[in-house]
């Protein structure tokens, strides 16, 4: 068949700083999801990819659970499982705070 995965480009690295590149990192991670379905079937293994072009403060937030995995008695936090409690984190913690009144601000600038 067809390799679609050389099609689509990785996710540019996102580093925290700039709320609004955060939408499209996680667009981005979420085409390559799409087209590498077999390779990102679980949320453990999207979680991993994505985190590999976090940087910065981005990365830094979640440096603690990752130097944590080998510690006794480790408890994987959910957002390292569960693909929409990973973006839910990033978003709350590096998204815009007023997403509603800034995509107001952008309309009324069209």
């Amino acid at each position: 068949g067809r390799d679609s995965s050389s099609k689509v480009r990785a996710p540019d690295p996102f580093d925290g700083s700039d709320p609004n590149k955060l939408k499209v990192y996680l667009i981005s991670c979420q085409m390559v999801f799409r087209a590498q379905r077999q390779n990102c079937a679980s949320g453990r293994k999207k979680i991993g990819y994505a985190l590999t072009f976090l940087k910065g403060t981005a990365l830094e937030f979640f440096e603690p659970y990752i130097l944590a995995e080998d510690d006794p008695g480790y408890v994987e936090p959910i957002f390292f499982t569960d693909w929409i409690a990973f973006k839910q984190i990033l978003l709350n913690n590096f998204g815009s705070t007023f997403p509603e009144e800034e995509a107001e601000m952008v309309l009324e600038k069209l």
